[in-house]
């Protein structure tokens, strides 16, 4: 019989973390993102989806989060929305954990 603090107790023991998604992320963004095309946005969203760490996923609103290093958040501002707009069109509301599932 294995005691509690027997280290080789542990090895039997198999461990599951579930996967988590981020709403809002911290820090700066990992890939920048230099023009509001769609191909840019594309190639942005994956470079993300790359760096990010594994067992996390990413909803739409850590692109629209982070697009705000990039362009000026003033309701004025047509680059910002339109990046909104387009994250929105791209994702489709769906939370993204590997490279595998983005929708395009």
């Amino acid at each position: 019989m294995r005691r509690k603090n027997d280290p080789s107790a542990n090895e039997d023991i198999r461990t599951y973390r579930a996967p988590m998604a981020i709403t809002i992320p911290s820090g700066k963004c990992p890939a920048t993102l230099g023009s509001t095309d769609v191909d840019s946005l594309k190639l942005w969203i994956k470079s993300i989806i790359d760096a990010k760490p594994v067992g996390y996923g990413y909803e739409p609103t850590v692109f629209k989060y982070w697009s705000r290093q990039f362009f000026c958040i003033v309701k004025q501002n047509d680059e910002y929305r339109l990046i909104c707009s387009l994250v929105d069109t791209l994702l489709r509301g769906k939370t993204i954990f590997t490279r595998s599932e983005l929708p395009f």
